[in-house]
């Protein structure tokens, strides 16, 4: 099943279901404890034999919301709408001021502003100093170079992979390079990916998904490890 195209309402449904899971990891709710991802969110809490109903009438309030939650005013009243719709799912006895209080909902330190959808840019804004960073696929980075490219890790909608979480253990040494076609395809992607920084290289990754063992090689190699 191919990933539903940006634009459209299927995707943003999916960018919804996705911030909600991220909410609910936040907020450490057993339902969601062997959740990968978003497209899974709802079949599995079904196949778990939870209500989902409040569910998937909170993203679809979310979707039809005219609220403007980037703006700090409508984004304060963002989690009492969660709480709402998610509390059958979260821990037993979490209050809403507890639950107001996850660090998913803090301001960020720093302002963003994102320009249009058409021109895939970030301005970062901290201290007095701006950084507008380009955002793209890999196909659309293609034979460029960068000083600095931070690489996001993704899923394989078609091999049910993760696509960092595979090549940490090839760059480790652990396993060797994969011969499956569509995981060969992703390992593709993450060699242009990789290639485009002159200076500065940046790949983010679940932490759940990197042993520990691989952790401690990837020191030893010389990489740098943040958690964030």
């Amino acid at each position: 099943m191919k990933p539903p195209k940006a634009g459209t309402f299927a995707h943003s449904a999916m960018e919804v279901r996705r911030a909600v899971l991220l909410v609910l990891r936040a907020a450490q709710s057993p339902a969601v404890a062997d959740v990968r991802d978003a497209p899974q969110l709802m079949r599995q809490l079904l196949h778990a034999g939870h209500d989902v109903i409040p569910l998937r009438r909170l993203v679809r309030d979310l979707l039809l919301r005219s609220a403007d939650y980037a703006q700090p005013g409508d984004r304060s009243a963002l989690p009492a709408v969660l709480y709402v719709g998610l509390q059958p799912l979260l821990p037993a006895g979490m209050s809403l001021e507890i639950f107001s209080q996850l660090d998913v909902f803090a301001a960020p330190g720093y302002a963003v502003a994102v320009h249009g959808t058409e021109q895939h840019h970030c301005m970062v804004e901290h201290e007095q100093r701006q950084l507008t960073i380009p955002i793209g696929t890999v196909a659309s980075m293609k034979g460029e170079t960068h000083l600095a490219t931070l690489v996001l890790e993704s899923h394989g909608g078609t091999s049910q992979r993760f696509d960092l979480e595979e090549a940490v253990k090839v760059l480790v040494g652990t396993s060797a390079l994969p011969t499956q076609k569509l995981l060969k395809g992703q390992f593709r992607n993450l060699y242009v990916a990789m290639s485009r920084p002159t200076s500065f290289l940046c790949v983010a990754v679940n932490a759940e998904r990197v042993s520990a063992e691989s952790q401690a090689l990837l020191r030893a190699k010389g990489w740098d490890i943040e958690y964030l």
